[in-house]
């Protein structure tokens, strides 16, 4: 198969960094205090060094080094400055980046040049420069370079993808957790709220010592009814007390027996007297006459 010799110069915008930069002859070159231009006889056996590696049918790559200048490559190709500055769309010849690559095939009739992501061809073996068909190894190359920065960029998608959802993971769990604890936090102050409360309430109550007996509504002379009006069968825990020394409607802490109401009166109950009313009869009877510390609550 005879193939003709093309040049990909992949074009790419022009910097004007001296460390980015082509120089199109020597004396352009001695500019840059940090440059100095490679030889012709240096770029040709770089491109002699590649072709060694290929057969001979196929494109062979050169990348552009630091140190080469257009009239050195113009040089080692046999193709005009003028023309390579023409098809590359370049408009200050002196500065071109580092870094392009050209595809090298038999002759220099043919290159090809990446723009805007597609390859154009121009014959260049005339003086006119012409458009002209994309050899097939020039697109097989650009295929595969294309495909592989798809691939690349589809990797990286995929990546970021993942890293976002971890991230958004991660911010949804520590946001729980933030959650979680502020919750606990607030059920911590609020039974710490209560608890400060009952000490206040038990704080603020008094203890007094009183003379003890009971009673039970389910004696035969008695009512349900208390002198408050509380109706002992639906709420039995009630005291009868002298209203001079507990006022009626104090809750009342008898230990051993819980939180009364002081909710009723009595003949017999005065001063430090309280009788203790009890839903079972004999209890109220075993319960006899004792003295107690109580606790008046409130």
């Amino acid at each position: 198969m005879t193939i003709q010799k093309n040049v990909l110069i992949k074009a790419g915008l022009t910097l004007s960094a001296a460390g980015l930069m082509f120089l199109s002859n020597d004396t352009e070159a001695s500019a840059s205090s940090n440059w100095a231009p490679r030889t012709v006889l240096e770029i040709e056996q770089d491109i002699n060094a590649a072709k060694a590696d290929y057969d001979k049918d196929e494109t062979l790559e050169y990348t552009f080094q630091w140190g080469d200048t257009l009239w050195g490559v113009s040089q080692a190709t046999d193709i005009s400055v003028d023309k390579l500055v023409k098809v590359n769309d370049i408009d200050n010849r002196s500065l071109i980046q580092v870094g392009r690559t050209i595809y090298l095939s038999k002759d220099s009739s043919v290159i090809s040049v990446e723009k805007e992501e597609e390859v154009v061809s121009y014959d260049v073996s005339t003086d006119e420069v012409k458009e002209t068909e994309t050899p097939e190894e020039v697109k097989e190359v650009e295929k595969e370079k294309k495909e592989t920065k798809e691939k690349q960029a589809s990797e990286k998608a995929a990546a970021e993808k993942a890293a976002a959802e971890k991230a958004a993971a991660e911010k949804a769990a520590a946001e729980k957790a933030a959650a979680e604890k502020a919750a606990a936090k607030k059920a911590e102050e609020k039974a710490s709220t209560s608890s400060n409360k009952s000490n206040k309430k038990e704080e603020a109550g008094r203890w007094i010592s009183v003379e003890a007996t009971a009673y039970s509504r389910n004696q035969a002379s008695l009512s349900n009814f208390t002198f408050m009006g509380i109706d002992l069968r639906e709420n039995s825990r009630v005291i009868a007390v002298d209203p001079n020394v507990i006022p009626l409607g104090s809750k009342v802490f008898i230990p051993g027996y819980g939180e009364f109401v002081a909710g009723d009166t009595g003949g017999a109950i005065n001063g430090t007297r309280i009788d203790i009313h009890m839903e079972d009869l004999d209890a109220a009877w075993a319960f006899g006459r004792r003295q107690l510390d109580i606790k008046i609550l409130d």
